[in-house]
């Protein structure tokens, strides 16, 4: 093997072919999650969560039909027919006119993805440098692009703008590939091993759900989106730098596996920090699995067994594919006692399996040049932070108020839909507004910031609490938050933690407290100490609006109880009692409610129609 000189130009093809298919394929991956979870023709009408997963499998199964394909058309043909079919379904689905068609390209898109990479991996040559520049700098570049769109990926965007970059990706993969492949042609080439398989697929999964995921950043820090942008550069840096010190000193296998524990231990508990400590947490995360994909990186010094191959190919494309589902469903199927950010913590320790003892021979020192080429990243925060506007008025004598079970942003089709969403809410012009299933950064809604999304185009303050996995409730205001806080409600035999959120704001001078909350949707048992919990919690206090999907019918116990306790509701109230909320598609039922303390006055009940959720909003006017 040729040792590698100090300088490596970050443009070269190879580099480009692997930025170009990572954005591409987790763009897919993006796409294709949200679709086969939400849409109702794929998921509650026609197919059981069972087939769903799977079908999801199955496209996971991809590496298995390289040696077919190479036997068929041979290596050249094949890099084109998986690396030219990436690029063309990753154009198609941006450009495809309806949801189901989108989920027929997503699913291609992951395909071809998946076995372009299987090939590259056996049929491509690869150095170290190469290999981490192509990790870090696809994973920035794919931050960036998201961070952009303030988090609502492109991809789901029909604007000019929006299918010029998506041109762009396919344009830069295809030119690539073309470079690389005659490059490639006449060279030696020696295969990745099965175990740096693996640690690429854990190494991805990490900085996918946890550490290059603006929306979860910004969620655990309590920074705003450009804040969070800010910190997903530093560790990329911080990554590139882990990566050098891996090639310039090695450290022994128990130092190494000491401060892996100490890593583990405190993504495992990163929930209960925020601000700097999650900060500092993030950067050590990064660095460390820049250093350990570093040490994994290796190459069999004969070209392996086909069998042995493709069940390393096949691992490291299941195993990547299970940590990006376990962060968002693990606690769906296993309580919990507390919540484990098991993904992240496992991530980390198969990377410190796959890792060895020394740098890769010949290649212990390289000149890491490009390690500040993510600095460059630091102009989109920066255009964010110029952009960012709270629209913040006092409020006289009432309050515009507004609840909306949200559906993690996703639309009644299945897309990502925040524009609509926010059409919803500007049309009925709310102070206040209310939000349930609050989703930020999950997978399998998008990677989408929700609230922050909102309250950047709102230009709106928010106040949000995680209830379990980033999912919980938050309240949009326009008039000036005095005091918040958040607290979680009992939990009897459900899976999913619930909770509540609470802010103070000034109404003609007197504070009025608002609350919202989202109660469990499978058992009265489950509902009822919830209940309980919130009647303690407002204790009687006048001025005081509680709202939320409270997953309960008007003539339920659960509703009596609240009515008993002395809080009026205001859709009865104002003689709109037979007016249902849920769901949108076939409304059935009135589950969403605005409560108040006694003394209110209410006006201008509205639930105006919107496909941007499976649930209706619900807006009054209030005055105390």
């Amino acid at each position: 093997m040729t040792a590698l000189t100090t300088r490596r130009s970050i443009v070269s093809p190879e580099a480009i072919l692997g930025v170009t298919v990572i954005v591409a394929f987790l763009q897919a991956v993006r796409v294709y999650l949200p679709l086969t979870v939400f849409h109702p023709g794929l998921w509650w009408r026609t197919a059981s969560e069972i087939q769903l997963g799977l079908l999801t499998l199955v496209l996971f199964c991809a590496p298995l039909l390289a040696p077919l394909v190479t036997r068929l058309l041979g290596v050249r043909r094949s890099l084109w027919l998986a690396f030219g079919g990436l690029a063309l379904m990753r154009l198609a689905l941006q450009l495809a006119p309806n949801p189901h068609v989108t989920h027929i390209f997503a699913a291609a898109a992951i395909i071809c993805g998946l076995l372009g990479v299987t090939l590259w991996a056996r049929h491509l040559r690869s150095d170290v440098v190469g290999f981490i520049l192509t990790a870090f700098l696809g994973l920035a570049l794919d931050a960036g692009l998201n961070l952009t769109f303030l988090t609502w990926d492109y991809a789901w965007q029909p604007t000019l703008p929006a299918i010029l970059i998506a041109f762009s990706i396919s344009a830069g993969l295809v030119y690539s590939l073309y470079a690389v492949t005659r490059a490639n042609a006449d060279r030696q080439i020696v295969p990745l091993s099965s175990h740096t398989l693996l640690a690429l697929a854990a190494f991805l999964a990490l900085h996918v759900i946890l550490i290059h995921n603006p929306a979860t950043v910004a969620s655990l820090t309590g920074f705003s989106l450009p804040g969070a942008g800010v910190v997903v550069i530093a560790c990329t840096t911080g990554g590139i730098l882990g990566a050098q010190a891996a090639l310039c000193w090695p450290m022994a296998v128990p130092l190494r596996s000491g401060i892996v524990a100490i890593v583990v231990l405190n993504l495992v508990v990163i929930r209960t920090q925020t601000g700097l400590i999650v900060v500092i947490v993030l950067l050590a995360a990064s660095t460390l699995s820049g250093r350990l994909l570093a040490l994994s990186y290796s190459q069999t010094p004969e070209r392996p067994r086909t069998i042995s191959w493709l069940l390393a190919s096949l691992g490291a494309s299941l195993l990547f594919l299970l940590l990006l589902l376990a962060i968002n469903y693990l606690g769906g199927l296993v309580r919990m006692p507390v919540e484990l950010w098991f993904a992240p913590s496992l991530a980390i320790v198969i990377l410190l399996l796959m890792s060895r003892t020394l740098a890769p021979d010949g290649q212990r020192y390289v000149g890491f040049t490009w390690v500040l080429a993510p600095l460059i990243g630091l102009l989109i925060p920066a255009v964010l932070f110029v952009q960012l506007v709270v629209e913040q008025s006092a409020a006289t004598d009432s309050l515009r108020v507004m609840t909306y079970n949200i559906r993690q942003g996703i639309d009644i089709e299945g897309r990502v839909a925040m524009e609509a969403q926010v059409a919803t809410i500007k049309a009925e012009h709310p102070d206040i507004v209310l939000l349930q299933e609050v989703m930020r950064g999950a997978i399998a809604s998008g990677n989408v910031d929700t609230v922050g999304w909102l309250a950047q185009r709102l230009g709106m303050n928010y106040h949000y609490a995680a209830a379990d996995r980033q999912f919980g409730n938050a309240i949009l205001s326009r008039v000036p938050i005095l005091e918040r806080g958040s607290g979680l409600l009992p939990r009897n035999d459900e899976m999913g933690q619930r909770n509540y959120v609470r802010i103070v704001v000034d109404v003609g001078g007197e504070p009025v407290t608002i609350i919202s909350t989202h109660l469990d949707h499978q058992r009265r048992e489950n509902r009822l100490p919830q209940v309980a919990s919130l009647i303690d919690l407002w204790a009687g206090a006048p001025r005081t609006i509680i709202g939320g999907d409270l997953n309960s019918k008007p003539d339920s116990v659960e509703i009596q109880a609240l009515l008993d306790a002395g809080l009026l509701d205001s859709q009865a109230v104002t003689g709109n009692g037979d007016v249902l909320t849920a769901n949108t598609f076939d409304p059935q039922a009135r589950i969403d409610y605005i409560l108040t303390s006694p003394g209110a006055v209410f006006s201008d009940f509205s639930r105006p129609r919107s496909d941007a959720s499976d649930h209706l909003p619900i807006v009054v006017t209030v005055r105390f």
